[in-house]
């Protein structure tokens, strides 16, 4: 036979003892105290971060005429700061929009005087070479192009024209 378990859901409890509410008063008191020191820390950073804003305003994007070389440094600042100021994204856009996927460049070097430089490429052939280069000569920034020279070479399985162009453009005023 089945024996009863005796429970009765509607009798009272006892009471928790001393020990669980000091427990309880401790976890609510150390609660406030963090949520309190949460606060404070938060409102401190909002106000340093205030702070920060107020004292380190954006830097105005202007380039500034630089002033006459005197020595060997400042001339090197006046070139840096020279080629720093040319149009790089328009002359970069000029090389690589003339011909894309008819020629690959593989080299850009700068030469030392301002507003020249020379690009390796290749092609499948020479009149793809030639294209690109009437194609450049056209081009907004540069003012000539100079095929100085051209090989045969194999890459792989295919041959391809590699060849310089020597390049100038157009600087700033």
């Amino acid at each position: 036979m089945a024996q009863r378990l005796g429970m009765n859901f509607v009798g009272r409890r006892p009471l928790a003892s001393g020990l669980g509410w000091v427990l309880l008063v401790a976890g609510v008191l150390t609660l406030m105290v963090s949520a309190t020191d949460w606060i404070t820390a938060r409102t401190d950073r909002e106000a340093a971060q205030a702070r920060l804003q107020v004292r380190v305003a954006p830097p105005e994007r202007r380039v500034a005429a630089p002033p006459p070389a005197s020595n060997e440094l400042d001339k090197v600042r006046l070139r840096t700061q020279t080629q720093m100021a040319q149009p790089w994204a328009r002359w970069l856009d000029a090389l690589e929009g003339v011909e894309p996927g008819a020629v690959a460049l593989i080299d850009v070097q700068l030469q030392s005087s301002p507003a020249q430089a020379r690009v390796t490429g290749e092609a499948r052939d020479m009149g793809q070479a030639l294209r690109y280069l009437e194609r450049l000569q056209g081009a907004s920034p540069i003012r000539s192009v100079v095929l100085a020279s051209h090989e045969q070479v194999r890459v792989g399985e295919a041959d391809v024209l590699r060849f310089v162009l020597d390049l100038q453009w157009e600087p700033l005023p």
